[in-house]
């Protein structure tokens, strides 16, 4: 199979003048002894997983990363390591090769206006060859039949670049560029977008690579599709998949309706051979170690979390913006603390005098309102902090006094002075937990635009390193 695989790359790649190229292993017969190829490409980079969470290298590929060394693949833990082939043949266990270098034709990243992009380090496989897919024909399957053709440039420029479960470079480059990141509409991130893209086709351009831009593309696939209507009567398309990820409406088959129906033959998916396998040899995990292993990690970590504090974090939004903000709130907690997330709607505010910590992230809507799922809460909170009673379905909060007084409250605002009461929900809400607790502390207006996710992070930090004050 390697000797083969080796063959395919190389009839492909032919110097970079690449040629569409199918290697077809033997057909399934009773799906114990198939033939696998566990890449779903056969040339891709590895990415390894850091101490503290990050990904070196591509996201993508941690899973199969992790396997490859299992099986004794030395990583050398470079941001663009070729992974090895984990080949399966006859149902055996797989098999690890290494892709000789000299097969695997790579492009270096630069820009023709930009002179620092080369700075960046960034580089790019040309040959990209599918590995993973069962190709029916007649009835027969075949579980390993490698093909490949040549990239788009989108391919690599957004989705591999700049995706955020890929390499996500997007704001490497925007601050490279000098552009406004501060809010949104700047369109800092389509700016930074093209010019990727500028360099991807540059760059494969002037090493004489094939490859093609998206406007060609999608030009080509329209002429195709007018081809089968005309021969066949039809033609099955998935829109997601044709229409490419930028620049969508400028391309004729954004504006083309499409049917996605199925004909035969087909390249169809399978699932991951490292969930199906059954191990033969030593290299393998079991699938009964593999479960015991969970539990005790699992068992570790409720221990560990049991001792965190607990901080709840509540939201309410109109549009979303405020669950984002409250997300990236709870993520940055949780390396402390035993943190969730909740919108106002859900959360029962008899548990309120439980709490060791609330955080509040809400927005202002329409005339200084607050969102619609951030009503009932405020409302249901303004009985006790009035008349020091609660309505009858909250049994459990009784009319004594400083019945909050352990619990550490903050709110967080997202308003703009665009709106007559700037930020009236959030000033409410906080005087209301003041009077709940006992305590009167002053309130700071945030800026009037829209904050950047980088700053909410930035303001978030300071907290988990030190105890968190009661207001603010």
């Amino acid at each position: 199979m390697f000797n083969y695989i080796c063959n395919h790359i190389k009839y492909a790649t032919n110097k970079g003048n690449l040629r569409s190229a199918i290697t077809i292993f033997p057909q399934r017969t009773d799906s114990k002894h198939d033939f696998r190829i566990w890449n779903a490409q056969l040339i891709r980079y590895a990415g390894y997983k850091q101490p503290d969470g990050s990904i070196l290298g591509d996201p993508a590929n941690v899973e199969l990363t992790e396997i490859c060394i299992q099986q004794g693949w030395k990583a050398p833990h470079g941001r663009f390591d070729i992974l090895p082939l984990l080949l399966q043949a006859n149902g055996n266990d797989p098999e690890l090769f290494e892709i000789p270098p000299e097969l695997v034709l790579e492009v270096p990243i630069r820009h023709p206006k930009f002179e620092w992009f080369k700075e960046l380090g960034l580089k790019w496989y040309g040959l990209p060859a599918v590995s993973n897919m069962l190709l029916e024909i007649g009835g027969l399957e075949f579980s390993a039949c490698p093909f490949s053709g040549w990239y788009m440039g989108t391919e690599i420029g957004v989705r591999d670049y700049c995706d955020n479960s890929r390499y996500n470079i997007l704001e490497q480059v925007a601050k490279k560029m000098n552009l406004d990141m501060r809010k949104t509409s700047s369109l800092w991130k389509d700016q930074a977008l093209v010019e990727i893209n500028i360099a991807v086709l540059y760059s494969f351009q002037s090493d004489k690579v094939t490859i093609v831009d998206h406007h060609s593309a999608t030009e080509s696939f329209i002429k195709h599709m007018e081809n089968e209507y005309r021969c066949r009567g039809g033609c099955p398309a998935d829109w997601v998949w044709i229409v490419p990820p930028m620049s969508g409406s400028i391309t004729p088959v954004f504006h083309q309706e499409m049917l996605n129906y199925r004909l035969t033959p087909s390249f169809e998916y399978q699932p991951d051979p490292w969930n199906t396998h059954v191990w033969k040899g030593v290299n393998g995990t079991p699938t009964k170690k593999r479960a015991i292993a969970v539990k005790f990690s699992a068992k570790l970590m409720g221990q560990a979390m049991a001792k965190r504090v607990k901080a709840t974090i509540l939201y309410a939004t109109e549009t979303g913006k405020s669950q984002v903000y409250a997300k990236t709130l709870c993520e940055i907690f949780k390396h402390a603390f035993d943190a969730k997330v909740m919108s106002m709607d859900e959360y029962d505010i008899v548990h309120l005098e439980h709490e060791t910590m609330v955080l509040v992230v809400t927005s202002t809507f329409g005339n200084g309102d607050p969102p619609e799922n951030g009503e009932g809460w405020g409302c249901s909170w303004a009985v006790v902090a009035q008349h020091g009673e609660t309505p009858m379905s909250f049994p459990a909060l009784q009319p004594q006094p400083h019945h909050l007084s352990l619990c550490r409250f903050s709110v967080f605002g997202l308003g703009s002075r665009a709106y007559p009461h700037f930020s009236r929900p959030v000033q409410m809400l906080l005087r209301r937990a003041l009077r709940c607790n006992g305590r009167s502390g002053p309130l700071t207006p945030g800026p009037s635009a829209p904050l950047p996710q980088r700053t909410v992070c930035c303001t978030a930090q300071p907290r988990c390193m030190r105890p968190c004050p009661r207001t603010s």
